[in-house]
C-alpha cells in the first residue's frame, strides 16, 4: 500500500512539473515578444530622429549661405555703381537663382526620397505589427488549446488514480474484515477455555437428555420411587447448563473484545506512522507559504481547527479569502475552492453557523448525560436474557409430534421433550407440569 500510494505521490508530482513547465514556457515566449516589440519601437524613433537632424542641418545650412551672399551683395552695390559691377551683379544673381533652383530641386527630391524612405519604413513596420499581432493571437489560441489538453488530461489521470485509489481501498477493506472474521473464528476455534466450555455444555446436553429418557421410562412403567432423584439432578443441570451457556457467551464477548483491542492498536500504529509522515512534511513547509499561511485571519483558523480541517489553511490563505467572503460560502463555493469531501464541508458549514450564532449570541449548548447505571439491569436480569436462538447439540424424539426434530431444553425444570415447532406455544413443560421461564434449542 505505501508503494502504490508513493507512485501515487510521484505521478502528481510529474503532473505538477508539466504543468509548471508548461506555465514558463508560456511565460518566456510572452516575454520574448514583448521584447521584441520594444527592440522595434525603438529603432523606429532612432531614425526618425536621424531623419529630423539631417532635415534640420540642411535648412540651417541655406539660412547661413543665404544670409552671405546678401550681406555680399549689399556691400557691393555700396562701393561699385558702374555698368560693368551691374552686369557682374546680374551674373551673380543669375548664377544665384540657377544655384538656388540647383539646390531647392535637389532638396525637394531629397525630401520626397525622405518622404518615401519614411512611408516604405511606416508600411514594413505596419506589416510587421501585424504579423506578429496575428502570430501572438496564434500562440496564445495554440496555447489555450494545449491548457484545455493539459487540464482535460490532468483530470482524466487525476480521476482515473482516484477510482483506482477508491477501488484499492475498498479492496483492503474488504480483505482486512475477511481477516478479522478469519482470526476471530480461529481465536474461537484455538481457545482452551472456550473449547472446554462446549465440551461442558455437550455433557450436560447428554445428561440432561439421558434423565429426560429415563424419567418418561419410569413415568410408562409406573415406577416412582426415583423420579425425585432424577428431578433434582435434572434442575441442578440445567441450571449448570446455563451457567455453562453464560460463561460461554462471556468467553465469547471476551475473544471478541481482543481481537478489537488488537484492531484499534494497529489502527493507533498506523496513525501515528501518518501524522509522524504528515509532520515531517509539515516541518518542510517552505517560509514563503508560512508567512502566507500566518497572514489568514485566525476566525478562519481556529474554524478550520475545530472542524478538523486545519491541513487546508494552507489552501484559504492562497485563495486570499477574508471573514465577510468565507462566511458567505457555500457547498458549491468550497467544491470550486478544491475541497471535495462533503463530510468536511458539512462540518465546516456547520461550525461557521454554530460560530456565527455564537456571536449572535443564540446558542445554547445542551451536555449530553449518560444513562443511568440502573438502566443496566442486575446480574439476575442478565443470566435471563439467554436467548431463544442459542443452540445446542442433540437428536431425541418429541413427545408431542413424535419425530426426530430439534429439540428444546425447557427452564427451570430441565426438561428436554419436545421439537422446536411443537415447543413454541408451550407453556408449561408437557412431562413435569411446570411453567415453563426459558427455552434452549438444540441442533
Amino acid at each position: 500500500m505505501l508503494a502504490i500510494e508513493s507512485q501515487l505521490q510521484e505521478a502528481q508530482v510529474a503532473d505538477s512539473h508539466l504543468a509548471e513547465d508548461s506555465v514558463e514556457k508560456r511565460r518566456q515566449l510572452l516575454l520574448e515578444m514583448a521584447r521584441e516589440q520594444n527592440d522595434l519601437h525603438e529603432a523606429f524613433l532612432e531614425i526618425q530622429n536621424q531623419k529630423y537632424a539631417e532635415r534640420k542641418k540642411l535648412m540651417s545650412y541655406l539660412e547661413k549661405h543665404a544670409a552671405s551672399l546678401i550681406e555680399e551683395i549689399s556691400s557691393s552695390i555700396s562701393l561699385n555703381t558702374s555698368e560693368k559691377f551691374k552686369e557682374a551683379l546680374e551674373a551673380d544673381r543669375l548664377e544665384m537663382e540657377q544655384l538656388y533652383s540647383t539646390k531647392y530641386y535637389e532638396m525637394d527630391a531629397a525630401k520626397k526620397q525622405l518622404i518615401l524612405d519614411s512611408m516604405v519604413d511606416t508600411l514594413h513596420h505596419n506589416d510587421l505589427q501585424t504579423f506578429q499581432s496575428e502570430q501572438k493571437k496564434h500562440l496564445l489560441g495554440q496555447l489555450q488549446e494545449s491548457d484545455l489538453v493539459t487540464t482535460k488530461l490532468l483530470e482524466d489521470t487525476l480521476r482515473v488514480h482516484e477510482k483506482a485509489q477508491q477501488d484499492l481501498a475498498q479492496h483492503i477493506q474488504e480483505a482486512e474484515d475477511y481477516q478479522k472474521a478469519a482470526f476471530e473464528t480461529l481465536q474461537l476455534k484455538n481457545d482452551k477455555i472456550n473449547n472446554h466450555i462446549i465440551q461442558q455444555i455437550q455433557l450436560i446436553e447428554m445428561e440432561l437428555s439421558r434423565l429426560s429418557e429415563a424419567e418418561r421410562a419410569k413415568q410408562h412403567l409406573r415406577a416412582s420411587s426415583s423420579l425425585d432423584t432424577l428431578s433434582s439432578q435434572r434442575t441442578e443441570l440445567a441450571y449448570l447448563l446455563v451457567q455453562l451457556l453464560n460463561n460461554k457467551a462471556e468467553r465469547e464477548k471476551q475473544l471478541r473484545q481482543y481481537v478489537k483491542e488488537m484492531e484499534r492498536k494497529k489502527n493507533a500504529e498506523m496513525a501515528d506512522f501518518w501524522l509522524i509522515q504528515y509532520q515531517t512534511l509539515l516541518d518542510r513547509k517552505p517560509p514563503e507559504v508560512k508567512a502566507l499561511e500566518e497572514q489568514l485571519d485566525k476566525r478562519i483558523v481556529n474554524i478550520l481547527e475545530s472542524a478538523d480541517a486545519e491541513h487546508y489553511v494552507t489552501l484559504f490563505a492562497s485563495k486570499g479569502v477574508d471573514w465577510s467572503k468565507f462566511i458567505s460560502m457555500d457547498r458549491d463555493d468550497f467544491k470550486r475552492l478544491g475541497i471535495l469531501s462533503e463530510d468536511i464541508i458539512d462540518a465546516l458549514m456547520k461550525v461557521v453557523s454554530t460560530s456565527i450564532c455564537s456571536a449572535a449570541g443564540a446558542v445554547s449548548m445542551e451536555v449530553p448525560s449518560a444513562p443511568p447505571q440502573d438502566s443496566l439491569g442486575t446480574p439476575e436480569q442478565i443470566e435471563q436474557l439467554v436467548s431463544f436462538d442459542v443452540k445446542l447439540w442433540h437428536s431425541s424424539e418429541c413427545v408431542i409430534c413424535f419425530e426426530v426434530k430439534v429439540l428444546l431444553v425447557f427452564l427451570p425444570c430441565g426438561h428436554v421433550c419436545c421439537c422446536r415447532g411443537c415447543g413454541e406455544s408451550v407453556s408449561q413443560c408437557p412431562l413435569c407440569r411446570v411453567t415453563v421461564e426459558n427455552k434452549l434449542s438444540f441442533i
